[in-house]
């Protein structure tokens, strides 16, 4: 595995050594381009930094040992994580870490940090690095409440969100369009 460093076209993948993670990683190698905000055309991949707070060898063995793979073991509370994936105005990013609904439940703050205060670092990097990055990310009906449930949603559904992780998601949904309008964040 190659470390962090300045190379063309970077995916980062939060959450990376997790079930959609691994697959994201396995298609994105296996794809071998991604969209360049700099070139504004599909290029070749040269990194894709796995992120996760789990062991490194939770990433399987024919992915950590791809040289187009960092796989990098940290947390996203700790200070300055984001902006050392996110360094170069040429990354895409696909985040999946999250504390899900029982650990959320558990311990408020954590999931706060996690789940609100990382993904706000994340958005904060992309939108020093000065392009126009694609960011990725995971949904949840956690985020609508019990009222939307059997209902298909859209854009315009109210979040009513019922629990602590629901909460969170529902804070990162108001978030992001933030950054989509004001940062250009595709």
């Amino acid at each position: 595995s190659r470390g962090l460093g300045d190379v063309y076209k970077r995916q980062v993948v939060t959450g990376g050594r997790g079930f959609l993670g691994i697959e994201v990683v396995k298609r994105l190698l296996a794809r071998g381009t991604a969209w360049s905000p700099v070139a504004k055309a599909m290029v070749p991949i040269a990194q894709v930094a796995v992120f996760d707070a789990a062991p490194a060898d939770a990433l399987p063995a024919a992915l950590a040992a791809d040289a187009r793979v960092a796989n990098v073991v940290g947390s996203a509370t700790e200070p300055g994580w984001a902006a050392r994936l996110v360094d170069t105005p040429d990354v895409g990013v696909f985040h999946f870490a999250s504390m899900m609904s029982g650990n959320s439940e558990a311990d408020f703050d954590a999931a706060w940090a996690v789940n609100v205060l990382a993904q706000r670092d994340l958005l904060e990097a992309l939108r020093r690095v000065g392009s126009t990055p694609r960011f990725f990310f995971t949904s949840s009906t956690a985020s609508l409440g019990a009222e939307a449930s059997g209902e298909c949603a859209t854009d315009l559904t109210k979040l009513v969100p019922e629990g602590t992780y629901g909460f969170t998601k529902a804070c990162l949904y108001t978030h992001l369009r933030a950054h989509e309008t004001r940062h250009d964040l595709v």
